[in-house]
């Protein structure tokens, strides 16, 4: 395919905002040079003598870099830069990189040509492989290799090239993602990406506008251009002339700071948390942690992670929130989540995903288990089970349980030994079966992103069908009102933590099943505390039976219509009383 023209692009490139917010700054194409190009473009020191020493300064400078990351980055990533530049240091050691560069350095190449060309074939031998966790490692490795590029010129940055700087790249993984964030880029384009569902949910975590554009035209702005991104609105400026005069750089989204304000209804306001950054974020509005998306760490590291690992990670989660209730979910690995492209399915969606996952893997099963109940000791600690489809699953996992609880105690370890245990409803099978896992359970919890595509046979990563994933589906509020309707007594351990939750159309619905528990994006948190206070009890019990009276699609959007115009002068008395009484803590 040609590529695009400078002349070519237009005042304005459209996408998609995975995380809102706006940056200016200048443009990085990530993608447009190997690192021979980058090496060709800098600034070498071309004393010919004592070359190899020169380089063992850059690399020794590089490593140190990333001992300081480790030690002294930013506390609200303290648990994914130890995953990632651990990693990293350890490359730089491995002979297979530094050794073959110093071989290079000492048949006569410069540091800089030497540094690059190992870089580039090592990185590329990497990306070729078909195994998605050993190709990500060419990402790592060219991000070394820039690190230790930039060490040897003294037009270098600390070894970071992206900080400040609005970043274009074709392909990303979850870790070169964290990496661009950490190192302090404005904003990240994501160009022709296909962006998987847990892409998404890891960009709105880190706090930096993210946007995805299918447009090629983002990859023929220059580097080093003036360019203006509204992840908002879904447009990238390509100069700054060409914004609009009211697009001011702005932090991402629900960053600002109020008092708290307390709802009448004692509804518990609760955080998704994939990464320690969303804990950070959520603690001023949370009541809690309502899900933590274990998996995180393993996408991150590409693999599994030892006990003590897990351990550390879960307690600098259940530590951002002392004396909260904190729900740490087994990991949902599986679906477009995978850690091994060997176990590929045809349909992962329908496969050995989650909870089915964890028990095909009993002893990584166990060992984040006995990292959760370590981790959770003197902590109102819940484990909740991903993806159940029968009470079986649920059966199985907690006797898994109790053989951890039981081992650790026999070997002990200090522990928590009476952890809540609970299951997620995401499965039509689960939701008929709700009497009987809550008979087995503590609590229950309502996964709306996943129930609504297994309900309707919609998955909402696909462009061509996303518009029909509907959160307001008569189905899928039938479907609700079955589960609340079989809970019984345990209704105030039932919780809803998809993006539902902060639906200000749902939150009137869900309360007036009796929901009394919600979990949402950390940023959504505020404005969630907001809708509930703006809200009656008996008006959203109406509000409820009126939308389970609607029987088709067309309806429920002529009612949504209605509802969103009471819903805005609800919003409006709250906010004038607030501001009346200056709030409240």
């Amino acid at each position: 395919m040609r590529a695009p023209e400078r002349s070519e692009i237009h005042d304005m490139i459209h996408g998609t905002g995975l995380s809102l917010g706006t940056a200016r700054g200048a443009a990085m194409q990530f993608d447009a040079r190997s690192a021979i190009g980058l090496a060709d473009s800098l600034e070498p020191n071309t004393v010919p003598v004592d070359a190899v020493a020169r380089f063992e300064r850059a690399l020794s400078a590089t490593i140190t870099q990333i001992d300081e990351i480790i030690e002294h980055g930013a506390s609200r990533f303290a648990d994914v830069v130890k995953l990632i530049f651990t990693a990293h240091r350890m490359m730089l050691e491995d002979p297979a990189y530094a050794g073959e560069i110093r071989k290079r350095i000492s048949n006569g190449e410069s540091p800089e040509k030497a540094t690059a060309t190992v870089t580039d074939e090592l990185s590329e031998s990497l990306s070729a492989n078909h195994n998605e966790r050993i190709a990500e490692k060419g990402e790592d490795i060219r991000d070394l290799g820039r690190r230790v590029l930039s060490n040897l010129t003294e037009t270098a940055n600390e070894g970071t090239f992206a900080h400040g700087r609005v970043v274009v790249l074709k392909s990303v993984f979850p870790s070169e993602l964290l990496r661009l964030a950490i190192d302090g880029a404005a904003g990240i384009v994501l160009v022709g990406t296909m962006v998987t569902a847990h892409i998404g949910i890891l960009a709105r975590s880190l706090g930096v506008p993210v946007l995805s554009t299918t447009s090629d035209l983002a990859l023929a702005i220059p580097d080093g251009s003036e360019v203006v991104l509204d992840a908002t609105r879904g447009v990238l400026y390509p100069t700054a002339d060409a914004a609009p005069p009211d697009t001011t750089v702005a932090s991402s989204e629900g960053d600002a700071v109020e008092d708290r304000v307390e709802s009448a209804l004692a509804v518990s306001i609760l955080a998704n948390v994939n990464i320690l950054a969303d804990a950070y974020t959520a603690r001023r509005y949370a009541d809690g942690i309502g899900l933590y998306r274990s998996e995180f760490p393993f996408i991150i590291r590409k693999g599994f992670l030892s006990e003590d690992e897990q351990k550390d990670l879960y307690s600098y989660i259940i530590g951002s929130m002392p004396g909260k209730p904190i729900t740490l979910r087994t990991a949902d690995i599986g679906g477009d989540k995978l850690l091994d492209d060997d176990a590929a399915e045809s349909n992962p969606f329908l496969g050995v995903r989650g909870i089915r996952f964890s028990l095909a893997n009993r002893e990584a099963f166990r060992t984040q288990l006995r990292a959760m109940l370590r981790a959770g000791i003197d902590t109102d600690l819940g484990i909740m089970f991903p993806m159940v489809s029968t009470v079986e699953e649920v059966q199985e996992a907690k006797d898994e349980l109790v053989r951890c609880i039981e081992q650790l105690a026999r070997d002990g370890i200090p522990h928590n030994g009476s952890p809540r245990v609970g299951a997620m409803i995401e499965l039509p099978s689960a939701a008929i079966a709700t009497s009987e896992l809550a008979a087995e359970t503590d609590f229950l919890s309502i996964g709306t992103n996943d129930l609504v595509m297994y309900m309707l046979a919609v998955d909402r990563t696909n462009a061509r069908v996303a518009d029909l994933y509907r959160t307001h589906h008569p189905t899928i509020l039938r479907t609700i009102h079955w589960i609340t309707a079989r809970v019984g007594g345990a209704i105030g351990e039932l919780s809803v933590c998809g993006e539902a939750a902060a639906d200000p159309l749902m939150i009137p619905f869900f309360l007036g099943l009796g929901i009394k528990k919600l979990s949402g994006a950390p940023r959504r948190l505020r404005d969630m505390r907001r809708y509930v206070t703006a809200l009656d009890e008996r008006w959203c019990r109406d509000t409820a039976r009126s939308m389970l009276a609607i029987r088709t699609i067309h309806e429920m959007d002529e009612y949504l219509v209605e509802l969103e115009s009471q819903l805005h002068e609800l919003n409006d008395r709250v906010t004038d009383a607030t501001s009346a009484a200056g709030g409240s803590t």
